[in-house]
């Protein structure tokens, strides 16, 4: 199997469906989030040192830590702040914050279910756990492109194509590895059951 353009991996998609939270912004309100989120924040990572107090400057007393742990921990770190403000907001504010369903995820974006339809254009701001081991925590802003009802068994809902607009880099090759993770398990279960059958 030959290895997949960049371009074309991020529009890989896994049908499941998942829990998420959203909240719809103005454009101002994201441009003036766009000015103000500092992705470079400024830690050197490559080779970050701790040594605890009571040691010297030899090499025995230095901790070295992992710079795939620090980013993990830095980012981690970023994302909780936004969902801890976000949910600590007044109750006017809490109650714009609404609950849906992710389906069909790719590294490009996700199809949204919700109670209420939203406009082609609108932006959300949106957070979910696509995974708890290995834990993947998903924040990112995102665009409405398509808006159609959808019925279900409580009534009308409404599904809406969403593209993510500032996806962290390493959370899109987060979802991409995780999807081809679960696309190989589904093979080996099919070829499980077939395997199985024949045998019957």
């Amino acid at each position: 199997m030959g290895i997949i353009p960049r371009e074309r991996r991020s529009h890989v998609r896994e049908n499941f469906s998942l829990k998420l939270r959203f909240k719809v912004i103005s454009p101002e309100e994201y441009e003036a989030i766009k000015a103000s989120d500092d992705r470079g924040l400024g830690i050197e990572k490559k080779n970050l040192m701790l040594c605890p107090p009571e040691a010297d400057n030899s090499d025995e007393s230095t901790v070295h830590i992992s710079s795939n742990l620090i980013n993990f921990l830095v980012n981690m770190d970023e994302k909780l702040d936004r969902i801890v403000a976000m949910l600590s907001e007044d109750e006017k504010d809490k109650a714009s914050l609404g609950q849906g369903t992710g389906e069909d995820i790719s590294g490009s974006g996700m199809s949204i279910i919700t109670e209420k339809s939203m406009e082609p254009g609108t932006i959300i701001a949106v957070n979910f756990v696509l995974s708890r081991f290995p834990m993947i925590l998903i924040n990112s802003h995102c665009e409405v492109v398509w808006t159609k009802p959808a019925g279900g068994d409580e009534g009308l809902f409404y599904k809406h194509g969403v593209k993510f607009l500032d996806l962290d880099p390493a959370d899109r090759e987060a979802i991409i590895s995780w999807i081809f993770k679960k696309q190989r398990q589904s093979l080996r279960n099919a070829k499980r059951k077939e395997h199985g059958s024949t045998e019957t």
